[in-house]
């Protein structure tokens, strides 16, 4: 184990147990689980290569600090890591998408706004309409990560023209 460990590691915090499933992200095996092949199926590794996952994994939170630590497991410990990590995929995926975000405050909560409305329709659509109850959380995925990008942009120059153009527009 590396020297800079933090200590809520080295003291046993995420054992291989705690980690559950999530041990095999860590995998160095490129197959898991069950898969096909001609003539049938195979099983991918079994538990084989769990000791070197579980190394791995010791070896990437080693890399972090001990407050990037701290997070992890707090996530971990609130039952909500896989929904962020949902939500940090959205946010890369829309920074991506649409590079640019409003010069004003305004209208960078106005597309929070529509991405909450989007969740209200899918809540809608799943109660009352049949639809796939699935698309409430992917709609409230997209709302969050939008949400992540307002609060990283509240503090953005205003664009004069922009503030004149509202003005007008509410007198």
């Amino acid at each position: 184990m590396k020297e800079d460990t933090p200590p809520i590691i080295t003291q046993g915090a995420l054992s291989k147990t705690e980690l559950g499933d999530d041990l095999c992200n860590f995998c160095p095996l490129e197959k898991k689980g069950v898969y096909s092949v001609d003539g049938g199926y195979v099983a991918g590794c079994e538990g084989s290569k769990c000791h070197d996952a579980y190394d791995n994994f010791l070896s990437t939170i080693g890399d972090m600090n001990e407050f990037e630590t701290q997070i992890i497991l707090k996530l971990r410990e609130l039952r909500i890591l896989d929904e962020v990590q949902l939500i940090v995929g959205e946010y890369e995926r829309a920074c991506t998408k649409h590079p640019t975000w409003p010069d004003d405050i305004i209208h960078g909560a106005a597309i929070v706004a529509e991405e909450a409305g989007e969740t209200i329709r899918a809540a809608i659509n799943a109660a009352y309409e049949g639809g796939d109850i699935r698309e409430v959380s992917h709609e409230a995925t997209q709302t969050a990560a939008t949400c992540i990008r307002l609060i990283k942009h509240v503090d953005a120059p205003f664009k004069p023209s922009t503030i004149n153009s509202l003005k007008e527009w509410m007198a």
